[in-house]
């Protein structure tokens, strides 16, 4: 592996939605400090949302509304992740942005200050130095057989974000050293800023690029089905968030809420 990898925080976390600032929350947490791949501390927790979890949500990790009801709230416990991540030590993520957005969020929603480490994205990482056929946590993992029980809680994740990791940086040893993968929060969430606050990275990107999404979505009675979809559009309706596209399967243009794509199987962030 990579020589002298400095203590690292990997973070990750499950919500409730994609959109802090349209009422989204986190449900589960987990903040693990690793040094010579090893965790010597922990800080991983249930969250209680303090609001309904979707059908959704919990399609993706299995967290229910039952299972956070007796969880401590963000607030009852925002002073205690903010001192595990004072010290300063680079965080680790996967498509850290999104993690990012909904931890500063709800941390400056319980008056502490935005978080300032430096970061470090697997998800950049491999975009950047690697052509892999998908970028996706769980498509990488599998790829380099890193042993996890289930992906999308927040323990298992974070701890495969690290392993994932030090293989990435292991295949680039010769060409680049440990500090060329550090950037600042900034830096990772440089895209326009009003469309950042509201949408993730995936769709950032096909829009930009007019490339087309192939996500999983689960309609107002609760049906699931796969979409194709080639985007043209965002719209935003009381609550509620749409992308507007061709369908594939419709053979029209069709408006999708959001909040009800339950996993992008192309190109996930």
């Amino acid at each position: 592996m990579i020589k002298e990898i400095p203590l690292i925080i990997a973070i990750d976390i499950e919500t409730t939605g994609l959109f802090p600032r349209n009422g989204e929350r986190i449900c589960e947490i987990a903040i693990l400090k690793i040094k010579d791949g090893q965790i010597f501390d922990r800080f991983v927790s249930l969250i209680n949302p303090e609001k309904s979890i979707s059908k959704a949500a919990t399609l993706v990790s299995g967290i229910t509304e039952e299972m956070t009801r007796k969880a401590p709230t963000f607030k009852e416990v925002a002073k205690d992740i903010f001192n595990f991540l004072k010290t300063g030590e680079p965080i680790l993520a996967h498509n850290a942005a999104f993690d990012l957005s909904f931890l500063n969020y709800q941390m400056e929603l319980c008056g502490f200050p935005r978080l300032e480490n430096k970061v470090i994205d697997t998800l950049l990482i491999a975009r950047k130095y690697f052509n892999f056929q998908s970028n996706s946590l769980g498509d990488l993992i599998s790829q380099f057989s890193i042993p996890v029980d289930r992906l999308h809680r927040a323990y298992n994740d974070a701890l495969s974000s690290y392993r994932l990791m030090e293989i990435l940086l292991d295949k680039l040893k010769n060409s680049k050293e440990f500090k060329d993968f550090l950037m600042t929060q900034d830096s990772i969430t440089s895209l326009s800023p009003e469309l950042n606050n509201i949408l993730p990275f995936w769709l950032l990107n096909a829009l930009k690029n007019k490339t087309s999404i192939v996500f999983r979505y689960i309609d107002r009675n609760g049906n699931t089905s796969t979409r194709n979809i080639q985007p043209k559009e965002i719209t935003i309706s009381g609550n509620y968030i749409y992308l507007v596209g061709f369908c594939a399967l419709k053979h029209d243009e069709r408006k999708f809420r959001l909040d009800r794509i339950i996993e992008v199987m192309e190109n996930i962030e």
